[in-house]
């Protein structure tokens, strides 16, 4: 009965965690998983012998499943770029995965003309200005509209 409690704890608990981005979820899937290596570790099911393969398959199992689920955890965000050349023309492709933090890519200020820096801050300014007017305006309209 323990035995088969584990396994429906660990299964719901994988199937949340698979369906969600918390790595705290992905953590606890992973250890339920190891706490279910443990148990058969010790009391192996039914009929299965201690130290046979039936029963070395089952702990490769179910250590498997549980870094499968940690290390998915891990590997949330990632993103990579390729680069590929179509006719002559460079086409880029990104697939979800591994993504850097601004903080850790190449792209500095430095490496933007000045051109570029202005038109990206004369846009922001702009934009801002324009959120100011509308949030002006429509405070006015809601007060007594003059």
């Amino acid at each position: 009965m323990t035995l088969y409690a584990i396994i429906i704890f660990a299964a719901v608990i994988s199937f949340l965690s698979i369906r969600s981005n918390f790595f705290g979820l992905k953590l606890m899937s992973g250890m339920a998983w190891f706490v279910l290596f443990m148990y058969l570790k010790d009391n192996p099911p039914g009929t299965v012998t201690e130290g046979s393969p039936v029963h070395t398959g089952m702990l490769v199992v179910t250590i498997g499943f549980g870094l499968m689920l940690v290390l998915a955890g891990l590997a949330r965000g990632v993103k990579t770029n390729n680069t590929i050349n179509i006719n002559g023309r460079s086409v880029s492709e990104e697939s979800e995965g591994f993504r850097l933090p601004n903080w850790m890519k190449n792209i500095t200020m430095n490496d933007i003309s000045p051109e570029e820096k202005r038109r990206k801050t004369d846009d922001s300014l702009a934009d801002y200005r324009q959120q100011l007017r509308t949030a002006y305006t429509s405070g006015k309209t809601k007060r007594g509209g003059r």
